[in-house]
Parts: C-alpha cells; structure tokens; sequence
C-alpha cells in the first residue's frame, strides 16, 4: 500500500520535528505553519478532508490556497498548449500524490523548456495573457552551446493574502544555481518523472535547508519509485557533476538535516535590484512591453553570457 498523506502521518511527522505530542489539534495547525514546517495549509486540509468542521477564517483560507493553485494549472495548461515540450518541476508534480482535497500550496510555476523556440513562444503567451517580465537571466551554456535562458514572469492577484505575486517560471534548464556558475539538465527527463522531482527538490538544499514539508514530499515519490526510477536517480547525479547531491548526502539520507548553501537566492526578486535594464533582448524576439513592462523589466546579466544574448535574436 502506497505511503499516503493523513492527518495521523503529519501529526507524526511534526512530532518527530520538535513539535510536542501533548499539542491540541490547534496547537498543532499552529505549529506546522511555522518556516520549519510549512505544513499549515496541508495539515488543515487533511483535518478538513477527515470531517472536521473547521471555522468560517480557516474555510476562508483554504478557498485562498485552491484559488491560487488552480491559477496555476490555468497558465501551465496556457505555456503547454504553446510549448508541448514543457515540463513541470515541483508543484502539481508532487501535488498529484497528495490525496483528494489535501492542499499542496505553490509558491510559483516551475517549468522546463528545453527548445529556445518553445520558450519564447511561452514567454509571448505570457504577455499577451496580462504577466509582466520580471526577470530574465542568462547563464553560460555547461557544454558551450548558446546561453540558457531563465524567465520570471510575474502577476499581480492575492499578494495582499499571500505577499507574494504569482510567479511562473520558464528555463531551459532543470536546476539552475546562480548566475556565477552554468545550470544543470537532467537526463531523459521524460523516462522518469518522480527521478527529476526527486532531483529537484533535492536540489532546493542550494538555497535553503529542508523543510518538514520537504520531508513529507521525498518520502511520497521515493515510496512509489519503481527500479527504472531508481535507475535514473542514482545515474542523474553523476551527470550533474554530484554536486550538490552527493556531496551534501543527500541521497544516502532523503530529507536529512545538514547545512545548505544560499547561492542562487539572489534570483528571486521583483522587480530585481542591481541588474541592469535591457528591454531590447526581448523586443529582438518580437515582444512589445507597455510602459509598465518596460519599468519592471531587468536582466541579470552573466558576463561571460552577454554577447551571446545576440545569439537569440
């Protein structure tokens, strides 16, 4: 029987994480909304998916979370539709083993673009459907080819709820680190998905450490891989250079406790600072940008990418 997502499994998970046995239902929902955790809304889904009468605030709240997630299936169903050979990363991904009517919320949209052409197709879509560019950065090619690309493409909805906007994504690489250093791909990312989740939640240890939710995620996908997705787990990091997989150990202990690093932060800013304003790199691919656009745009630019930007046009 598959590992599933109940109320008795996060109570336990949360234990084991700090949180005292003696807490109330309420002190637990309380707790697992902590950084630590980030477990709240799941927890208090699953409580609600159990038959518990939750209070009009917490109904509120989960209308919220299922508004923003559905959000974000529309605009993967948009870049899908323009870009067929997109690929999610994290999210609905992860979500999908979650079970009906326990929330998985999404922060952003991760997807993977492979093909520049299908990229800037999903970027155009973007546009036209009212997103603003909030990023894009350029990263020196790992085996010499033409830069990749990473788009942030940003809109204004619930930020008043959340703090946030929503965020969507479009790269041309699985695992992206910062501007300082080429991305990384996974191979044969279509053979097995639950390997390249698995990859790239693993490699979220660049920016921070894990969370209980992180834990609860690891142990959902590695409880259904099969031998084919262990096959491909255990060769993708020998790909990518074992780094930062392997060397954090990651692999020996899914979801263990350990130091992180924090060098791809800075990619996660809007509109971004100290960058420099390039709108003409994306008007090159035929997109117009109002003047509200062209405010918000910036470009993070790598140096040793810079002159092959020309190469997209």
């Amino acid at each position: 029987m598959a590992f599933e997502v109940t109320v008795d499994v996060l109570r336990r998970l949360l234990w084991a994480r700090g949180v005292p046995t003696v807490a109330t239902d309420d002190e637990l929902i309380e707790a697992s909304r902590d950084a630590k955790h980030k477990l709240g809304i799941t927890l208090l889904s699953a409580f609600a998916a159990a038959g518990r009468t939750l209070t009009p605030a917490q109904e509120t709240e989960l209308g919220h979370h299922r508004e923003r997630i559905e959000r974000y299936r529309t605009a993967w169903k948009e870049v899908h539709a323009v870009a067929p050979g997109a690929y999610r990363v994290k999210g609905d991904e992860i979500a999908q083993y979650y079970p009906e009517g326990v929330l998985r919320p999404s922060s952003d949209l991760d997807v993977v673009i492979r093909d520049p052409a299908q990229l800037w197709a999903a970027a155009h879509r973007a546009i036209e459907l009212g997103w603003e560019i909030g990023a894009l950065t350029v990263v020196e090619n790992r085996d010499g080819g033409d830069p990749d690309i990473l788009i942030e493409a940003q809109i204004r909805g619930d930020e008043e709820i959340f703090g946030i906007y929503y965020g969507v994504e479009l790269r041309t690489v699985d695992i992206p680190t910062s501007t300082r250093q080429p991305a990384y791909r996974v191979p044969d990312p279509y053979g097995s998905p639950l390997a390249v989740n698995t990859i790239a939640l693993l490699a979220e240890r660049w920016e921070r450490d894990f969370t209980s939710r992180d834990r609860l995620d690891l142990a959902l996908m590695v409880d259904r891989f099969t031998e084919a997705d262990q096959t491909a787990l255990v060769a993708a990091p020998g790909e990518i250079g074992q780094d930062p997989i392997a060397r954090n150990g990651v692999l020996r202990t899914p979801g263990s406790s350990g130091a992180s690093g924090n060098v791809c932060s800075e990619r996660y800013r809007f509109p971004c600072q100290e960058a420099s304003t390039n709108v003409e790199a994306l008007r090159h691919q035929g997109c117009v940008f109002t003047e509200k656009q062209q405010e918000t745009l910036r470009i993070e630019r790598h140096d040793r990418c810079a002159e092959q930007m020309l190469v997209l046009a």
